[in-house]
């Protein structure tokens, strides 16, 4: 007998499946709310072409093989939209870091995918945060720091200083030389250019300033002990020539470099001279003589120049001063100034490098440092340590500056 099926039965199974497709179409759009509010918030313009075409609808392979599996393990559109969803953010979040350039260890590297990749192009980004952007401070930290530390056991020779010019060039890369100031006319000549003012006090017991311990380069210790010899040649060769014509058409008549301040050559060149006539300019007799006869220790260090012994700041700063005495007592006051800076550039110097080892201190408590160090550095850490073992050592040297050579001396 047939099973006759009543309209009723009929519309009612309609109106269920019309429920349902209403209640998807409610789910979908629910959905679709959700994810152009994700793609807002990643600042994405959900109606561009280009995000069209990366959003694409799942592929058939994907639906014939879901109907191969078991209907519990089958995809749905839910699960399927949030697969979607989940792409979409990683992509936006990929893309909204790809214009940002990192430099890590001096090498560019750009996100792509959300991984970081080696960035190839010429040009510096300009879109680095305020944060991200390196200061004076942090390039100098940086640069002084990669300088020292790359793993190499040897020492490294060179310098920063250019290479020396021949004597009688005065293109020497030392302070720029100063307006002469004004001085009252009760101020002698000694204190205008502050002659007996010795740098961070060199005076042994004097000063505990911890920059007259450290040792500076050779290179950088012959340019100012060259320079101040050849102002003291210009300012001797001056006085000659306005007040001894006869002695300098005989001993240096082709200019200041003929000047030689060694003992025996200054006492033929000025033995015949009377006495009153070395006071010339308002001079005293016996103060040119004498700055003369000390001018024979610069000569000879710079002639003689041996770098290992003329590293402290005190030892070469007394060869300075020879040479601004002579320039005082000539009543030379524009070359004594000039050399007064030479003093005054040895001290930025000895503060500069105390600050390099002071800098690195922090670093010595890591396993495996082994800087690159100077020369002179090590020459210093040599000396530390040899010193630190006497009984009679007063602990003069900075913490800072022990603490190294003690851990130079581990792995030397």
């Amino acid at each position: 007998m047939p099973k006759f099926i009543s309209v009723a039965h009929e519309l009612a199974l309609a109106n269920a499946t019309l429920k349902k497709q209403a209640d998807r179409i409610s789910e979908l759009e629910a959905t679709n709310a959700n994810l152009k509010a994700i793609l807002v918030r990643y600042g994405i313009n959900f109606e561009s072409e280009g995000l069209r075409s990366t959003v694409s609808p799942p592929s058939h392979s994907t639906s014939d093989d879901d109907g191969d599996q078991i209907s519990y393990l089958r995809s749905t559109a839910a699960s399927r939209a949030r697969t979607q969803a989940s792409q979409i953010h990683a992509r936006a979040r990929s893309e909204t870091h790809s214009g940002r350039r990192l430099s890590i260890y001096g090498k560019a590297y750009i996100y792509v995918d959300g991984a970081l990749v080696p960035h190839v192009s010429n040009q510096q980004s300009t879109e680095r945060p305020h944060y991200e952007k390196a200061t004076w401070a942090s390039i100098q930290r940086q640069t002084q720091l990669g300088s020292f530390y790359d793993g190499s056991d040897d020492y490294d020779d060179s310098d920063t200083e250019p290479e020396m010019d021949p004597l009688w060039d005065n293109s020497l890369g030392l302070p720029e030389e100063p307006q002469i100031p004004e001085t009252p006319q009760d101020t002698t000549l000694e204190e205008s250019t502050r002659l007996h003012q010795t740098p961070l006090d060199w005076t042994p017991g004097a000063s505990n300033h911890p920059a007259i311990h450290v040792y500076v380069p050779s290179k950088f210790t012959f340019k100012l002990l060259r320079r101040a010899l050849i102002l003291a040649q210009e300012a001797f060769y001056e006085m000659a020539r306005d007040n001894w014509p006869d002695i300098r058409q005989v001993s240096f008549p082709e200019g200041p470099h003929e000047v030689r301040f060694g003992r025996t050559e200054m006492e033929s060149c000025l033995g015949s001279l009377p006495t009153e006539q070395l006071g010339a300019r308002g001079t005293r007799a016996s103060g040119v003589k004498c700055a003369i006869e000390e001018m024979a220790n610069l000569r000879n260090a710079v002639c003689h120049f041996r770098g290992n012994t003329a590293h402290t700041p005190p030892d070469i700063d007394t060869l300075l001063k020879y040479a601004q005495c002579l320039a005082v007592e000539l009543r030379d006051e524009p070359r004594a100034l000039k050399i007064r800076d030479l003093r005054d550039a040895l001290r930025r110097r000895a503060e500069e490098e105390l600050l390099v080892i002071e800098e690195l201190e922090p670093l010595a408590a890591l396993p495996f440092f082994e800087p690159r160090w100077k020369a002179h550095q090590e020459l210093l850490f040599r000396e530390v340590l040899c010193r630190i073992k006497m009984p009679w050592y007063r602990g003069d040297y900075p913490p800072a500056v022990v603490c190294i050579a003690n851990e130079w001396g581990k792995w030397k």
